[in-house]
């Protein structure tokens, strides 16, 4: 063997070596709290990529007839919760509009204020769009995340309460955490329904506006074919991190030190957002494990499948997507593929007989819609 290709066969090796390390970091999101632990929950938002190095050093040992690919396939075995957790594999699924007897239907939707904000001329006519392709759908209960309401002088005649009554939805309940455009909107999280609630709370998180971190966690208790059924909604923080961040690195590329500062403020964000939202993500598995009732949660958790934020909030309960979704399944439409941070988890006591996910141009994030069947105890 030549010195080149023994050079080559060693690089192969080491590179092979800390690859298996660096997923095996990114597997421990699943348990370690990022509240301490914030540097290895960033490196969790490349595990997908992680995975398809993985396969081609599979690939490329196997052309070498090298033991050395049982490296890689070790990892991935050790990896197979985080992997599983990642994929749907329900392929070709067939959505059942009609639905299945007695089952519950859930939307939840982050609508990014509708617009208001991004594009004022065309929210009105976005906002159209998005409640007719809600009401198509026809579910009982619905979850809006980012949900803006009208205040003060743009306060119109005709309501957003008023056009969910008109397409069926008069029970309602929503937070305005934030008052925005010097007191023209409050924006927060909404729950609607077909069913009135028998019961509903609000828990407030712990934070600041200048993070948006105070953001709310809703409850409402409606009854399903004649049992209570508890449905939380929220907004977990966001990363915060938007197209100017990018734009402010990427401009930078011939400045080392104008790229290493803007990189060490998109860092800062991430641990900010890591940190405020495991503590979130606590709370409201507490109020979802103290629940009388079976529960549902549905929202934006802004966090990957691969996170301590997915794992403390599904524990023993089920994923929507991962019962009957296929592929990847983004929610985000920016960015990257891999960002499902969208979902609906529910009690095992229900039983997913449909998920659906639907790619609209009406916000940057996809509706997501499941059919639940609460199962006889």
């Amino acid at each position: 063997m030549s010195f080149i290709a023994k050079f080559a066969r060693r690089l192969f090796i080491f590179l092979n070596i800390m690859a298996a390390i660096f997923f095996l970091l990114a597997c421990t999101n699943m348990f370690l709290h990022p509240g301490d632990w914030w540097f290895i929950a960033i490196l969790g938002l490349f595990f997908p990529f992680m995975i398809a190095v993985h396969l081609f050093f599979i690939i490329g040992w196997l052309f070498a007839r090298s033991r050395w690919a049982l490296l890689s396939v070790i990892v991935l075995l050790i990896g197979y919760t985080n992997i599983s957790a990642l994929v749907g594999t329900t392929y070709n699924a067939e959505w059942d509009a009609a639905r299945e007897p007695y089952s519950l239907r859930l939307l939840s939707w982050n609508v990014h204020q509708f617009g208001y904000f991004e594009n004022p001329k065309g929210a009105d006519k976005n906002r159209r769009e998005m409640l007719a392709f809600v009401k198509e759908q026809n579910p009982d209960v619905i979850c809006f995340q980012e949900f803006v309401k009208e205040r003060g002088n743009h306060r119109k005649e005709e309501t957003i309460f008023d056009v969910m009554k008109e397409i069926g939805y008069p029970h309602a309940f929503w937070s305005e955490d934030y008052i925005q455009d010097r007191g023209e909107y409050s924006m927060g999280v909404a729950i609607f329904s077909k069913y009135p609630f028998i019961d509903s709370f609000r828990i407030r998180y712990k934070g600041d506006i200048s993070t948006m971190s105070a953001e709310s966690l809703l409850a409402a208790d409606i009854a399903v074919d004649g049992k209570p059924v508890r449905i939380f909604t929220t907004h977990l923080q966001s990363n915060r991190i938007d197209q100017h961040d990018y734009v402010h690195v990427s401009s930078r590329r011939g400045d080392k030190d104008s790229v290493l500062i803007a990189s060490k403020a998109i860092t800062r964000k991430l641990r900010t957002a890591y940190r405020f939202r495991s503590q979130q993500a606590d709370k409201l598995a507490a109020a979802m494990d103290a629940s009388p009732h079976p529960e549902i949660v549905a929202g934006d958790f802004n966090d990957i499948p691969n996170s301590y934020t997915y794992f403390r909030l599904r524990k023993n309960r089920v994923d929507a997507f991962h019962e009957k979704g296929w592929g990847l399944g983004r929610t985000f439409s920016h960015i990257s593929p891999t960002l499902r941070i969208d979902y609906i988890i529910a009690d095992k006591r229900f039983k997913v007989t449909g998920f659906k996910r639907k790619l609209l141009p009406n916000s940057d994030h996809y509706p997501i819609i499941a059919d639940l069947q609460l199962t006889k105890e």
